[in-house]
């Protein structure tokens, strides 16, 4: 991962963090 699609990553868990955990990320 790219350190952009790291900080786009950590935005998304804090808006969907329950999509993430549904994931298993």
């Amino acid at each position: 991962m790219t350190e952009k699609e790291v900080q786009v990553q950590r935005i998304l868990v804090r808006i969907h963090p329950h999509l993430f955990w549904r994931d298993g990320l």
